[in-house]
């Protein structure tokens, strides 16, 4: 990191500022990340209730449905266990219903996360989830560009734009 950049990430409130932004594109990303092609269209699953919905697109490749009716939902509280917050494997789509107003169905989510990841991996994030973790400006930093980059690659696999 050069340092014109680092003097800029050092001043007062940018932690704050770049944890919102590695937010956006972590929850993007996994939004991305877990839509499938099925028949020639863009489909995404709950990871909780199995639900299924269609992702429009307008004549641009740009997503057109409205954003809230899927998010990013966090098995392992993002606000409790921040060691994992930005872990792949703890944070999964989601409907609204499951992720917002059933407070993420953890038992069915519990139930569909083993058959995704495995028995071996969920007990690593269990004890992961127990670890402290503080992530610094340069941290933050190198996780924004990743997730970025991350998200552009999932809107080339499903050739879209955002």
């Amino acid at each position: 990191m050069d340092i014109k950049k680092y003097k800029k990430l050092s001043k007062p409130g940018a932690k704050k500022s770049l944890l919102n932004k590695l937010k956006k594109y972590f929850n993007r990303y996994i939004r991305l990340r877990d839509l499938q092609i099925k028949d020639g269209q863009i489909v995404g699953e709950c990871i909780s209730c199995r639900k299924q919905w269609i992702i429009k697109t307008n004549d641009r490749n740009e997503i057109i449905n409205n954003d809230r009716k899927w998010g990013a939902g966090h098995y392992f509280r993002a606000d409790t266990y921040k060691s994992i917050e930005f872990h792949p494997d703890n944070v999964h789509l989601q409907c609204y219903r499951c992720n917002r107003i059933l407070s993420g169905n953890l038992s069915e989510y519990y139930e569909n996360l083993i058959k995704k990841i495995g028995e071996k991996k969920y007990k690593e994030l269990a004890s992961l989830r127990e670890q402290k973790k503080k992530y610094n400006i340069i941290e933050i930093d190198e996780l924004i560009e990743k997730y970025k980059e991350l998200c552009e690659l999932e809107c080339k696999r499903l050739n879209i734009k955002i």
